[in-house]
């Protein structure tokens, strides 16, 4: 028991010592040359400090610091997480960018990280460039063992962007990107009536293209896709058209079809094609943030979800495949101070229709969504479903309330990027 509290001790006092001490401490010993101008015979040569600077006191200038800050995190399964980050300039476009956020979870007794490294190679063409980039992160995401339900993913790769208009998010996106994915997956012992840790790896390549399409419309676009490795390879296209009027009305229009190229069954992660959007459950890349990853069961904190695949806005099983899959989004809002839009989603998959008595053809649902953040926070209310979805309900007796999915683009809420823009 002494010992025991000996290490909590330590523990809290190392998360204090990270909060609190680490901006006033002296980060003088490592040293860069900073970027000079002019004939290169004449330039300069001195060197400075590498300064470590509290988050309130950046300034434009300040290429050559890394700045510091507090912070606080929950999930499902951490719980509470303190922390401190790193970062370089989050308002001027370094070559260097470097991210990096260890935390402390009080949920499994760990340090939990996310970290991201990348270098900027500006082109002579107007708003391109090329960026090599490296990032990870390690949480827990699961509740049956506690201190051994950790997962590990690392993406590495490179992307290119030409003529890109953030704005009106115009320009054309190459990205080649390997993922690696290592998880502690508590397995059932049946013969010992126990839980058993198996450590499970997932390693794969993706490719994307993406570009825009009619310059008349607010926004249009296609993207191609492609994943694969020694077990399985596949390839999608989704296509987006969307018009804006009358200040807020808008009408949107997506397209979803994939399929898969190769397969040899079974594969160790579940990479099927999906007709709803992106859960937590369905992450296999394991590098979207989300509240609750690994529940089975549908309730609200499961619900979260990212556009992707089919986009259903109904979280349920219905709807996977190892061979093919299509899916229509329909999305309108009518021009008012409401934040309130209308969405349908149509889809099918093989063999739709014929896999059990009840399963149609094309299933679809129909709903309103309430918009608190465009583009970032959004809530899913359905209201109407095909008879096969409607079923699934029932059979698991999902109420009105746990019907209700949630987006919120974690992934896309980067306050580094909206300082920068």
């Amino acid at each position: 028991m002494k010992l025991f509290l000996q290490i909590k001790i330590r523990k809290y006092c190392i998360i204090l010592l990270l909060l609190f001490f680490l901006p006033f401490a002296n980060y003088g010993q490592g040293r860069v040359k900073p970027d000079t101008k002019g004939d290169p015979q004449n330039r300069e040569t001195r060197e400075e400090n590498v300064k470590l600077k509290a988050a309130g006191f950046y300034n434009k200038k300040s290429k050559r610091s890394l700045f510091f800050f507090p912070f606080a995190s929950w999930n499902n399964y951490d719980n509470i997480q303190l922390g401190a980050g790193m970062f370089t300039n989050p308002v001027k476009q370094t070559k260097l960018e470097f991210r990096a956020f260890p935390s402390w979870s009080f949920g499994a007794d760990r340090i939990n990280f996310s970290g991201h490294l990348s270098w900027h190679i500006q082109l002579q063409k107007p708003d391109s460039y090329i960026q090599p980039f490296l990032w990870g992160q390690s949480y827990s995401y699961s509740h049956i063992m506690k201190d051994k339900n950790a997962y590990l993913s690392m993406h590495g790769g490179i992307r290119a962007v030409f003529n890109e208009n953030r704005k009106k998010k115009d320009g054309t996106h190459i990205q080649l990107t390997w993922h690696g994915i290592s998880r502690e997956a508590p397995v059932w012992n049946s013969i010992d009536s126990i839980y058993e840790i198996k450590t499970k790896q997932n390693h794969y390549i993706d490719f994307s293209l993406k570009t825009s399409l009619f310059k008349n419309l607010t926004e249009s676009s296609q993207e191609i896709k492609a994943e694969m490795n020694q077990n399985f390879g596949k390839a999608s296209v989704s296509l987006l058209f969307r018009e804006e009027f009358a200040e807020t009305g808008y009408f949107e229009l997506r397209f979803f079809a994939g399929s898969f190229l190769y397969k040899q069954l079974p594969v160790e992660e579940d990479h099927r094609f999906r007709l709803s959007g992106i859960t937590g459950r369905n992450d296999y890349s394991y590098s979207l943030p989300y509240v609750s990853r690994s529940e089975n069961t549908q309730q609200i904190t499961t619900t979260q979800m990212y556009p992707g695949d089919g986009f259903f806005k109904t979280a349920v099983s219905l709807g996977q495949s190892w061979d093919w899959l299509t899916a229509l989004n329909i999305r309108a809002r009518i021009p008012g101070r409401i934040p309130v839009q209308l969405y349908f989603d149509i889809g099918t998959y093989k063999d739709a229709g014929t896999l059990y008595q009840g399963n149609t053809m094309f299933p679809w649902n129909g709903g309103i969504t309430i918009q608190l953040w465009k583009d970032y926070f959004e809530i899913f209310i359905p209201l109407v479903m095909s008879k096969d979805i409607r079923d699934i309900y029932k059979l698991n007796e999902v109420n009105f309330f746990n019907r209700i999915s949630w987006m919120i683009r974690l992934d896309e809420m980067n306050p580094f990027k909206f300082l920068k823009q």
